[in-house]
């Protein structure tokens, strides 16, 4: 053990004089040594996590002086089992374990579960847990044993990723100071019962789902009293890479690669429930399983469906109160499988569990569904393979999948050919982000409202665990999925750790050149680059800014988006447009000209220069004015060059000729014009014109208009309603939003937002394909509509970092008895607009710390417009109710 130990009254230090204490009193021996445990190095990260206690504010904010040396296993399975015993001599006092693994650890202090993690992160910005585990420790003997699995391909940086479990204990008891750390004093295991041939769920990430024969597994590994007498030393990792080759004596060490910086956990440790699987929609017998080689077919029409019929065979029905008193189901044997269908009634982001007795060597699928069309059950939902294939000992056997998986629906697949089978427990280890609800915006005569702001919340829950991800099926934290998130995240949740996390992890990949990924951290070695990605990463520092106050955090990451605008210049025309840039962007895949100056391209890139420039203003950083004289460039360039006078509308692209001359794009969309009125670039007498063409009451089939015109995506639908609002058109906009999402909110489904308009289908090359491959039915880039009722309905725009100063404008709609809770920083900000037929009425509760101006257009004609109000209670009669 190294750091510092007291034996027989000497207070020792590794490298350091004996110092003896015999002399001291106990209390003072007790503080000079533990004085002594942070001088050696060991500086504790703060955790609030303690058993059955609130996890929501663990985020581990102080450095640690790591002296833990990487470990792994032996052979070639990527599932090993680690275990160190130690003794402890006094009562534990304080017990602070830092842990970290390559690819995802499972730890468990004297058999008791703890939890799992590491956040996602990249290798040279390895995340680190922090635990307070003196609760779990006693006098004598203890254990910390760890399940470690890994995830191997090529990660960022170009580092191929490597296997490595990295612990370090720093323990105080009334006797002594130790530091116990990852080395060759651990044992290790291969998990027999792990099989190598695992599947990856999609092509998306690197999880796998279970492929486990629990007939090699060794029960109760976790246990103190486990004889591990067969165990071997565990290997300490020294660096691979590189020339020359590590001397023999050189040092193993906590910074090895790929592993060349550790970051305390910068997000709370996530929730984690279990959930029994209770209602039980299906319960029959098929004829084969679902999956019976080592691979998925290749073609989607190989895939097995089985269409249910919600019959439950009669001698499961009448052991259905049973299980719903927690007992237990025995299914009869029987030639054929049976197959039992259970319905959370929501998606649950879960691990699928099961205990259960059954025939030793009988296969058990386990087939996690996150929604379903026309009552068809299998496995393959939204480009990924959702099965686990656990192998039975004959014994009571207790399984838990390693990943997670999405849930509404958790199938149980079975063998009773050579015996009855029981299932005394079966249903998902739900994991989820600790999100708080904080905001609300409502209105009892549009209960509508209140239905959306639900449904993004659902949303985002739905694909968020560690990050906030696109959806559950891809699980990348992309750029533009973090710009799309703040919409909703801002007005429900104001969580910060996860915005600020996203802008670092994309802004620690970037090139040297400035380009930066589409998300982080890599998952394999495609750096994929989506230029507009890159773009809404920098309006999302100024939205951040803008919502939290993190001065520190803006600052660190100035030089990445000096960088990046740097890189940008270079593509961009005598009007300051990105011109033919050599990187591809998405606009969310949808069909537009991208040929020359794209103008939603450069909407986002416009939109990135302002906001940019706005956060170096309030910063007080020099280099604004250059940002600033560009946009004003591209703002006339879009306004005058891209506009169709004969259309009235603008043009999706501006493509040079052969002699360099720009000529207009003969392709139309929603997107293009959509951004013009969203940045405000239309004229007045443009925006008219557009916007009657917006609205105007046409057949489409949500891919294309009556003339052609390209419509807008979910995703993109955003610059849609923010466009049509900014011109006054608010009522009009808003309907058109209830009328294009309110499907997705029918009873039959999960009561999210999805990413096409179509469940069963895309429409993004311009004509409806339906190839098999379901669309998601959460998309976090759909989840904007919280930020437009507060900005169009309750009048809120902030206009100081940290929402210091917010100016409240008077808006002019049908949407009469408006109640808002808008959180800040500084507590709540709450806004209640009451109108009738003759009059409006407004009062407003101000935390302490927040001002709130009165639009003076807006609020014209009555004697406390432009008034800025502090803290406190107001309330107002407003004369003016309409307005031209």
């Amino acid at each position: 053990m190294i750091g510092v130990t007291v034996y027989n009254s000497v207070c020792r230090c590794k490298n350091k004089n004996l110092v003896k204490v015999k002399s001291m009193s106990i209390w003072l021996r007790f503080l000079y040594c533990f004085s002594l445990v942070i001088f050696c190095g060991t500086l504790q990260a703060q955790s609030n996590y303690s058993l059955g206690g609130n996890q929501n504010s663990s985020i581990d904010s102080q450095p640690t002086r790591w002296q833990a040396k990487w470990l792994w296993g032996h052979g070639n399975s990527s599932m090993q089992l680690f275990r160190r015993s130690f003794e402890i001599k006094g009562k534990p006092v304080n017990a602070t374990l830092h842990i970290s693994a390559s690819s995802v650890y499972q730890l468990y202090v004297n058999g008791v579960y703890i939890s799992r993690g590491p956040a996602r992160s990249a290798p040279h910005h390895q995340s680190y847990d922090t635990w307070q585990l003196e609760s779990l420790l006693t006098e004598g003997e203890n254990l910390i044993a760890v399940k470690v699995h890994f995830k191997d391909s090529v990660n960022s940086y170009q580092h191929q990723t490597r296997a490595g479990l990295l612990a370090q204990l720093s323990l105080q008891t009334d006797d002594e100071a130790t530091i116990i750390i990852s080395d060759e004093n651990w044992l290790t295991h291969v998990d027999a019962s792990w099989d190598v041939n695992e599947i990856k769920m999609s092509r998306f990430h690197q999880q796998v789902n279970d492929l486990v024969d629990l007939n090699k597994s060794l029960k109760n590994w976790q246990q103190l009293d486990f004889n591990d007498n067969g165990w071997r030393q565990a290997q300490v990792l020294m660096r691979n890479v590189g020339w020359p080759k590590p001397q023999k004596n050189d040092n193993a060490s906590s910074f090895t690669p790929p592993w060349t910086a550790l970051v305390a956990r910068d997000i709370p440790k996530l929730n984690e429930n279990k959930v029994r699987a209770k209602r039980l929609i299906f319960a029959g017998q098929v004829d084969d399983y679902l999956l019976n080689t080592d691979t998925f077919p290749k073609k989607l029409s190989k895939i097995p469906i089985i269409k249910l019929n919600n019959k439950i065979a009669p001698l499961i029905e009448s052991q259905i109160n049973n299980w719903h008193e927690d007992g237990s189901i025995t299914l009869p044997k029987s030639a054929r499988p049976w197959l039992l269908v259970f319905d959370f009634g929501q998606v649950r982001n879960g691990l699928p569990f099961f205990k259960l007795q059954g025939a030793k060597g009988s296969k058990v699928e386990v087939i996690s569904k996150p929604f379903m069309l026309n009552n068809e059950f299998g496995y393959h939902t939204i480009d990924s393979n959702l099965i686990d294939q656990v192998y039975l000992s004959g014994e009571q056997d207790t399984w838990q999948a390693t990943y997670f998986k999405p849930a509404r629906y958790l199938g149980l697949l079975v063998s009773t050919e050579k015996k009855p089978l029981t299932i005394d427990d079966f249903g998902i280890h739900e994991i989820s982000y600790p999100f708080e609800l904080k905001g609300k915006i409502s209105s009892q005569q549009s209960p509508w409202l209140d239905k959306y702001m639900q449904a993004t919340a659902k949303t985002i829950k739905a694909a968020t665990t560690d990050a906030f991800t696109d959806n559950y099926r891809e699980r990348r934290q992309y750029s533009q999925t973090g710009f799309y998130a703040a919409l909703g995240n801002y007005y429900l949740f104001a969580d910060q750790h996860l915005q600020r996390r996203y802008l670092l992890q994309v802004a620690q990949e970037q090139y040297a050149n400035g380009l930066m990924p589409a998300y982080a951290p890599q998952m394999n070695n495609n750096f994929m680059v989506i230029l507009d990605s890159n773009l809404l990463w920098l309006s999302s520092l100024h939205h951040y800014f803008l919502y939290t106050g993190d001065e520190k955090t803006v600052r660190d990451l100035l030089p990445s988006a000096d960088k990046l605008l740097g890189l940008l210049a270079n593509y961009t025309n005598e009007d300051g447009l990105l011109d033919e840039p050599p990187f591809a962007y998405w606009l969310d895949h949808a069909k537009n000209d991208r040929r020359g100056a794209n103008l939603t391209l450069n909407g986002h890139y416009l939109h990135a220069l302002e906001n940019y420039a706005q956060v170096l203003e309030w910063l007080g950083v020099k280099g604004s004015d250059n940002y600033r004289q560009q946009a004003k460039r591209m703002r006339k360039a879009i306004q005058n060059k891209f506009w169709h006078q004969k259309k009235g509308l603008f043009v999706d692209a501006l493509i040079n000729n052969k002699l360099g001359q720009g000529k207009q794009s003969s392709q139309f969309s929603e997107h293009a014009n959509a951004m013009a009125l969203a940045l405000n670039i239309a004229t007045k007498e443009q925006a008219n014109r557009v916007i009657k063409h917006l609205l105007k009451d046409d057949d489409n089939n949500l891919i294309s208009r009556f003339d052609n015109m390209t419509v807008v995506t979910p995703a993109m639908s955003y610059y849609l309603h923010k466009g049509i609002a900014n011109y006054g058109y608010i009522d009009e906009s808003f309907a058109l939003l209830n009328e294009r999402f309110a499907h997705m909110l029918s009873p039959q489904y999960n009561g999210t937002f999805w990413e096409e308009w179509w469940l069963n289908g895309t429409g993004r090359s311009g004509k409806f394909v339906d190839n098999g491959r379901t669309r998601s039915d959460a998309q976090t880039e759909s989840a904007f509509a919280p930020a437009l009722f507060a900005q169009f309905l309750v009048g809120v725009e902030p206009i100081s970092p940290g929402m210091k100063t917010i100016k409240l404008f008077n808006r002019f709609h049908s949407f009469a008895n408006l109640t808002a809770t808008i959180p800040t920083p500084y507590g709540k900000l709450k806004i209640n607009w009451l109108k009738d037929a003759n009059q409006k009425q407004l009062k407003i509760t101000i935390p302490k710390g927040v001002q709130v101006e009165l639009d003076p257009v807006t609020f014209s004609g009555n004697s406390y417009a432009g008034t800025t109000l502090s803290a406190g209670v107001h309330q107002f009669l407003l004369t003016n109710i309409q307005t031209d």
